[in-house]
C-alpha cells in the first residue's frame, strides 16, 4: 500500500464510508500495523480540532502556521538538517487535512449556536482607573475593572450595577454589563441593554454594540434579527470581516 492509498483509506474510514469486507480488512490491518494505527490517531486528532467547539484552537493553530512560514526579507541561508522522512510525510498529510477541514468548516452551514461560540469574546477593557470620576464610587469602579479583567463575571456585574445606579446615563457601564451577561449565557438579559445603547446617543459604542447584539440574537437562534444587524455592519467598521463571514454561513 503506497502513501496516497493509505491516507485515502484513513480518510474514508474516519468519514465512516467503509462497509462490509473493506471495513473488516482495514480494521484487521489496524490490529497488525502499528504505523497505520499511529497515523490514524494523528488524523483523528487533527479532525477533532476542526470541530465547531474547538474553533478557537483551530484559529490558534492556523495563526502559528502562518507565523512559522513567514519569509523574512533578508533570510540567512538555512542549515541542512536531517529529518525522519516518514514523519515529514505524516505531518504534511496532517497539515493538508487541517487546511482542507478548515476550508470545509468555513464553507459549511453552522448552527446559530456554533456561530455564536466561534465568534464571541468579551470586549477589551478600555476603562482606566486614572479616569475615575471622584464623584462616583471609586471602589465599585476599581472592582468593576479588576473583576472584568479576571473573568469574575458575577462580581463584575454587581460592580457595574452599582456604577449604573450612580451614572444611569453612562452607556459604557451598560455595554460592559451586556458583555458579561453574554459571557454568562444570559442573552435574554443582554439584548435589551444593547438595544437601549443603539437607540441612545452614544456614537462611540454603537458599532461595537451592534456586533454584540447580533451575537446575542444568534445565541437565541434568532437569525432574522441577527442578519439584519450584521448587514448594517459596513466594510471598515467594527468586526466587518467577521460579520461578512457569518452572513455567508446563515
Amino acid at each position: 500500500m503506497n502513501l496516497e492509498e493509505k491516507y485515502t483509506l484513513i480518510e474514508k474510514y474516519l468519514a465512516e464510508e467503509m462497509q462490509g469486507e473493506e471495513l473488516h480488512d482495514f480494521e484487521k490491518k489496524l490490529l497488525n500495523d502499528s504505523d497505520l494505527k499511529e497515523e490514524l490517531n494523528l488524523h483523528q486528532q487533527v479532525a477533532e480540532t476542526l470541530k465547531g467547539e474547538k474553533i478557537h484552537q483551530l484559529r490558534s493553530v492556523l495563526n502559528d502556521i502562518d507565523k512559522k512560514w513567514e519569509t523574512p526579507s533578508k533570510q540567512k541561508p538555512a542549515k541542512v538538517i536531517n529529518f525522519n522522512f516518514r514523519r515529514i510525510l505524516t505531518i504534511a498529510a496532517a497539515i493538508a487535512l487541517l487546511i482542507t477541514g478548515y476550508q470545509l468548516f468555513t464553507n459549511s452551514n453552522l448552527s446559530s449556536e456554533e456561530l455564536y461560540a466561534a465568534n464571541f469574546e468579551t470586549y477589551p477593557m478600555l476603562l482606566n482607573q486614572r479616569d475615575i470620576d471622584p464623584t462616583i464610587n471609586i471602589k465599585a469602579y476599581s472592582n468593576a475593572i479588576t473583576f472584568y479583567l479576571n473573568g469574575q463575571n458575577q462580581e463584575a456585574i454587581v460592580a457595574f450595577d452599582q456604577l449604573i445606579k450612580l451614572e444611569p446615563d453612562n452607556n459604557t457601564y451598560e455595554f460592559y454589563k451586556g458583555n458579561l451577561l453574554l459571557a454568562e449565557n444570559k442573552s435574554d438579559e443582554a439584548i435589551p441593554i444593547f438595544q437601549k445603547i443603539i437607540n441612545g446617543n452614544h456614537p462611540l459604542l454603537v458599532e461595537q454594540t451592534r456586533w454584540y447584539l447580533a451575537l446575542a440574537f444568534l445565541k437565541q437562534n434568532d437569525q432574522e434579527n441577527a442578519k439584519a444587524l450584521l448587514e448594517e455592519i459596513k466594510p471598515g467598521r467594527y468586526k466587518s470581516k467577521e460579520a461578512a463571514k457569518i452572513l455567508k454561513q446563515l
